[in-house]
């Protein structure tokens, strides 16, 4: 038998013992104090640490029992109910539980909740009237048993279907922790599946050269690339992988638990959604591919690290995950497990080729350094980058231009790219041009991303006549007129509203909001005082519903709405109750 045939066997036989692994230790965690939030075997939309815009995935996404229906939704374990959160936009109606073992369970979306926190809310925004509130209660204000309902299932806040969100999370630290390693039972024997790969060519100093996608061919439970080896004319190179999980009882993309890179057989970078922050959660935008997310939405997990990742998730990793190229070959492999100990494997080869490319950096102004802070001046602009505002030292590209176009009165100032993420929001500064005083008020710094949309990011006047705002992605920058008033439409408004339970309204603006600019305001009045409308992120839509308090008769309905430059739509109406 020749040596080669050997090698090839061996690595037969590795990549089929792949099919199932045991995970690689984890923290102990109590098993059977949590029970299941719903009542009845759970199948997931979400799994933890799942890769999404800006955020892992900080939970599990729970389906309903029949598509699309409420269903109670149940204390998990005993404790009292330490947090209610209501927010037209994120988690919407959610509930904390705090429990005597120090961990806290949270339930996002809620559609309803019981009677007594319901009442409680209630009180909180007439009080403060505002519809968005955060209570929270004191412990011997509202306990609740194992298994006792706290609400019911539901799509608010930026669900995109009905659902529940369910976390466990440290109480202490707030950190939260995968639920499924509290032995809550997934049934679950499909391996991940892996989709595509692609590779990096990194120089001596682990700088981006050129990156490539690969389709993977599939043998089994094993896969590869076409080709079987890849030649890199670098002398560095790092890799990402398109992977997703899947449940027996459920069909669909989940996140992956664990994902693990070796070269020739020896462990470099480890990947584990155990547990993070809610402080680290954006590094996400250096753990994956952000270009081919951004620009794609193709999501890659990157099996090595950008200079500046600080995030918790790796346990394990050697020389930041970069392969060193030699020029004989070297067998690499990256697996992907699920909880439940499957796995897929992908086995390829990479080797250096002669002679080596150095390509030179593509054109720029400075270099920006990703642990320092960072300032870029000229005579009528500024940009300052908070220390850890970049995920690696960044060959900056900067220009400007005098724009002619009707209502810019600024040069537009180009800032680098949208395919190059950013940790932390940065200030810029632009001293207008033409701007006539009368309009100072209503000036912002305009956003235009590359497909022509703008956004307002804002504004505030300096002593030295700059605007000044903050922006969280690059693009180009300008200042602009905003002096154009929200829109009220009305959607469930007559004049005779006496068979009518609610009134809806739907509220949009000319421009969106980004960074510190502020989202529209809005206060609803029926004669004279103020009323509760319930505001749905997803669709801009207010609501109102007549709870029998208001006398026969006319009423009279004011609705004011403003937006972040101060221009505001008054909708005042009569009608009979």
């Amino acid at each position: 038998m020749t040596n080669k045939l050997l090698s090839t066997l061996l690595t037969l036989f590795w990549m089929f013992s792949t099919a199932f692994l045991p995970i690689p230790p984890v923290a102990e965690y109590p098993k059977g104090f949590f029970m299941l939030p719903v009542g009845h075997a759970i199948t997931l939309s979400g799994n933890f640490g799942e890769l999404r815009p800006n955020h892992f995935h900080a939970g599990i996404d729970i389906k309903p029992a029949k598509k699309g229906v409420t269903e109670p939704i149940f204390a998990a374990a005993d404790g009292f109910v330490s947090r209610i959160g209501i927010k037209a936009g994120g988690y919407g109606n959610a509930i904390y539980i705090e429990h005597p073992n120090g961990y806290t369970t949270t339930y996002a979306h809620l559609d309803k909740l019981i009677a007594p926190l319901a009442a409680a809310v209630r009180a909180e925004q007439y009080a403060k009237e505002s519809f968005e509130v955060d209570l929270r209660p004191t412990p011997d204000r509202f306990p609740v048993r194992k298994g006792q309902q706290i609400g019911m299932m539901g799509n608010t806040g930026g669900s995109q279907g009905m659902h529940l969100h369910f976390e466990i999370r440290d109480t202490k630290t707030e950190k939260t922790i995968n639920p499924l390693l509290f032995g809550l039972h997934v049934p679950d024997n499909l391996p991940p599946k892996m989709l595509a790969m692609r590779s990096y060519c990194l120089n001596t100093q682990n700088e981006l050269l050129d990156a490539r996608s690969f389709q993977l061919v599939k043998k089994g439970n094993v896969f590869g690339i076409a080709g079987d080896t890849l030649v890199f004319n670098t002398d560095k190179a790092g890799f990402a992988i398109k992977t997703y999980d899947e449940h027996s009882a459920a069909s669909g993309d989940n996140g992956v638990f664990l994902i693990e890179t070796r070269a020739n057989d020896s462990l470099i970078h480890r990947f584990k959604a155990e547990t993070f922050g809610f402080d680290e959660t954006k590094y996400i935008n250096a753990h994956m591919d952000y270009e081919q997310q951004s620009q794609h939405s193709s999501y890659f997990n990157r099996t090595f690290l950008m200079q500046n990742n600080q995030l918790s998730m790796y346990n394990h990793v050697v020389n930041g995950g970069v392969v060193d190229l030699q020029l004989q070959p070297t067998k690499m492999s990256i697996v992907a497990k699920d909880l439940s100990g499957n796995a897929t494997t992908l086995v390829f080869w990479v080797k250096q080729g002669t002679p080596v490319v150095q390509k030179m950096a593509q054109p720029y102004n400075y270099i920006l350094k990703s642990k320092e802070e960072n300032v870029v001046k000229t005579e009528n602009f500024h940009l300052y980058f908070p220390k850890d505002a970049l995920y690696e030292d960044l060959y900056f590209k900067y220009d400007s231009n005098q724009d002619g176009s009707y209502g810019t009165y600024s040069r537009v100032h180009r800032v680098h790219d949208n395919k190059t993420p950013l940790h932390k929001m940065f200030e810029i500064g632009i001293l207008p041009k033409n701007l006539p005083d009368s309009l100072r008020s209503k000036a912002i710094i305009a956003h235009c991303a590359p497909n022509g949309e703008v956004s307002n990011c804002g504004g505030n006047w300096t002593a030295d006549g700059k605007l000044v705002a903050k922006a969280g992605k690059f693009g180009s920058f300008y200042v602009a007129i905003d002096n154009t008033p929200p829109t009220i439409q009305p959607i469930d408004f007559k004049p005779d509203m006496r068979t009518s339970s609610r009134v809806n309204f739907r509220i949009s603006d000319n421009i969106g909001t980004i960074g510190n600019a502020n989202s529209l305001q809005y206060r609803a009045e029926i004669d004279g005082k103020w009323i509760l409308m319930e505001m749905d992120g997803k669709t801009s839509i207010l609501t109102h519903r007549f709870e029998g308090s208001l006398a026969t008769g006319n009423h009279v309905l004011k609705l004011t709405l403003t937006d972040d430059r101060g221009n505001t739509t008054l909708f005042e109406k009569t009608f009979l109750k």
